[in-house]
């Protein structure tokens, strides 16, 4: 009996070794840490597909809702038809929807705003993938939701329907009561 005990204990030992390495491998591949609430954001800044530059210190003072969306990726036809009923939900609030397409050729990018109906002012080309690291965005959709402070109110790492409840009760949160200049701040 003893002998059994002792080699269930050396394969428990052997599992428990090499398990804790496969799990701190597998941990850190799927660990998705975006900017933190209340973190200041970081400017975003470039080339829109209607052959502009978009500079979110112009909209300093509205509330930006700056979605990440891959257009190769299968959820990004519904993260982008979300973007677009915001926009039209919200059409006379001081909010600003950026789309950031992460991926893709110019070509397919312009194709795809086309087909979505996204405001090609407000779409900004990322092809060599420039801004999604500043927003620690390594994997797409990513919706942030950023005050009129230039602070972060909400953060997802998956795509956001239209109707999700804590994405619009932060973005109607922090919109600024009427005639303010800014947005709530910190909290």
């Amino acid at each position: 009996m003893s002998g059994t005990k002792q080699r269930a204990a050396l394969i428990i030992g052997i599992l428990v070794v090499a398990g804790i390495p496969l799990h701190l491998l597998f941990k850190g591949a799927t660990d998705i840490s975006l900017l933190s609430y209340n973190e200041r954001a970081p400017l975003l800044q470039g080339p829109t597909l209607d052959g502009g530059r978009y500079d979110s210190a112009r909209d300093t003072g509205k509330v930006r809702v700056i979605s990440f969306i891959d257009p190769r990726r299968a959820s990004a036809v519904r993260q982008a038809q979300a973007v677009f009923k915001w926009n039209e939900s919200y059409a006379e609030q001081p909010v600003v929807f950026i789309t950031v397409l992460t991926g893709g050729t110019p070509d397919q990018q312009a194709q795809f705003a086309r087909q979505t109906r996204l405001d090609p002012a407000y779409v900004v080309a990322d092809e060599g993938g420039t801004r999604a690291p500043a927003f620690q965005v390594k994997s797409t959709p990513v919706v942030y939701v950023i005050d009129g402070l230039d602070r972060v109110r909400f953060a997802s790492d998956e795509a956001v329907p239209a109707n999700h409840r804590k994405f619009r009760e932060a973005l109607e949160h922090y919109l600024p009561a009427a005639g303010r200049r800014f947005s709530r701040g910190p909290e």
